[in-house]
């Protein structure tokens, strides 16, 4: 178990893409289907 923190980074990448993209996102009128891109890539650039 020496290398238990890249387990954890996949564990948690996989539960962030898999919710991103089954899990309910703000309706907003102006960008209707670019709304998944402002609530993938937003955090992404904060983290960043």
């Amino acid at each position: 178990m020496k290398n238990w923190y890249k387990i954890l980074a996949v564990v948690l990448l996989a539960y962030v893409m898999i919710w991103g993209f089954l899990g309910p996102i703000p309706r907003q009128a102006v960008l209707h289907e670019t709304a998944r891109n402002l609530y993938f890539h937003v955090p992404m650039w904060f983290g960043m």
